[in-house]
């Protein structure tokens, strides 16, 4: 490899104060270079793999840095493949650069973004769909997101793609051994069976594909967009469902100009909620732009709550929000005086801001909603639209194969059109490159 021969080093916590930090090596002979920055606190004459030691670093100068603990990898069972190790230091991130700098003047190469896991995957030690899932899991923002993600990184999503690829080569392989044996008219399998055999195959690759329609939900997160009319109590909502003042309430109309973001989490994703300026007609330039504002927002919407204060304004309905998931919630339900009017089995959510009455139930009817978005717990999502276009282009591989064995040419083409549905699953994979 390019790399062989070159250590790289790198701080792998975030930045800023905190109880510990560490700082990661990797690279050939690297553990040779232990007693040149660590002293051990019980004197060892060689490194063990996958134990701990407790010591101090020191500079060139020979005094201490910091008293750290030490982890030791060796290859090929450590992250990147090669003999590596971890520094735990106390977490002051001017501390962990000092360290970093006593690494660096021993030669060690600061390593690149990414580097670390780009050497696991030059090595062998995972393959390019993993590669790619290992910042999905990282910067995933809720916890179906990092489920689906881990999947992804512990193989279970290659594995699939893997199962498929060797079920084409095996078909492939049969397939070019009947040419083989054109002349003896020998068949291995009927034409029905190598369609059905084609069908299953093609299914599996649509199923993997169809998932894909949840990758906005564990990626983004889902988008509630809270919307009415002025003075309704919109902001009075938004600041209670995200626990805290983000939005100004007044009993002024008008208050909310723009649109204000806050987030909070619902069964397990991030859910972005949108406060909006109130719809109305409205003559002031200002107010008619927040006005345009928050239709866009509502076009863009996952879920809106279309929030009423009155039941007249909730009977009339006269807010139209186009093709938009709507919620109708009734707000200021305290202030009803109205006893022949029943706030129970109506198509609305009563809530009082003022009271908190209501609000779990809001959240429960939230849920609801988040929880038929979701695939089922065992599905694995794909969510990277590399992957997809990949796995699209090898399904309309097969299904040229399909059509073609289907109307009666000959298996050469058949063959070729297999030959192309592997390789978009090998290029998945990151088995070969172009």
């Amino acid at each position: 490899m390019f790399f062989a021969k070159e250590i790289i080093c790198a701080v792998a916590t975030p930045y800023g104060n905190g109880a510990i930090a560490i700082l990661r090596v990797s690279g050939e002979n690297c553990l040779s270079f232990l007693p040149k920055f660590f002293k051990p606190t019980t004197k060892t004459k060689t490194f063990d793999a996958w134990k701990v030691y407790h010591g101090f670093v020191f500079d060139k100068n020979k005094k201490d840095v910091d008293e750290v603990l030490l982890t030791v990898f060796k290859s090929p069972k450590s992250y990147t493949g090669e003999d590596s190790f971890e520094i735990s230091c106390h977490g002051n991130y001017t501390l962990a650069t000092e360290i970093l700098q006593v690494l660096v003047s021993l030669g060690f190469r600061l390593a690149n973004p990414g580097e670390f896991t780009l050497r696991a995957l030059l090595n062998g030690r995972i393959d390019l769909a993993q590669a790619e899932s290992v910042q999905a899991l990282i910067s995933s923002k809720s916890h179906a997101g990092r489920a689906n993600s881990l999947k992804f990184v512990e193989g279970v999503f290659s594995f699939q793609v893997n199962q498929i690829r060797q079920s084409l080569i095996d078909f492939l392989s049969s397939l070019e051994l009947e040419l083989d044996f054109s002349e003896e008219d020998v068949e291995f399998s009927t034409r029905e069976e190598k369609l059905k055999k084609l069908s299953q195959l093609k299914n599996s690759i649509q199923k993997l594909l169809e998932t894909y329609s949840y990758s906005s939900v564990l990626k983004d997160g889902v988008k509630i967009v809270l919307a009415g009319k002025p003075n309704v109590g919109k902001s009075s909502i938004f600041n209670k469902l995200i626990g805290k003042n983000r939005a100004i309430v007044s009993h002024v109309a008008g208050t909310t100009r723009d649109y204000l973001e806050g987030s909070l989490l619902i069964s397990g994703v991030e859910c972005i909620l949108i406060d909006t300026a109130g719809i109305h007609e409205a003559s002031d330039f200002v107010e008619k732009t927040g006005i345009e504002f928050s239709y866009e927002q509502i076009i863009n919407s996952d879920l809106v709550l279309h929030i009423f204060d009155s039941c007249e304004e909730l009977l009339e309905s006269r807010e139209t929000f186009g093709k938009a998931n709507i919620l109708k919630v009734l707000n200021k339900a305290d202030l009803i005086l109205d006893s022949t009017l029943s706030l129970e089995n109506q198509n609305f959510v009563a809530v009082s801001t003022f009271t908190e009455n209501g609000l779990e139930k809001l959240l429960g009817e939230i849920q609801k909603f988040i929880q038929k978005l979701l695939p089922d717990e065992e599905t694995i999502v794909v969510t990277e639209k590399r992957h997809f276009e990949a796995l699209a282009r090898a399904l309309n591989f097969l299904e040229g194969s399909f059509e073609t064995l289907e109307v009666g040419q000959s298996q050469e083409f058949v063959s070729e059109f297999i030959r192309q549905a592997v390789f978009e699953l090998e290029t998945l994979l990151g088995k070969i490159t172009d």
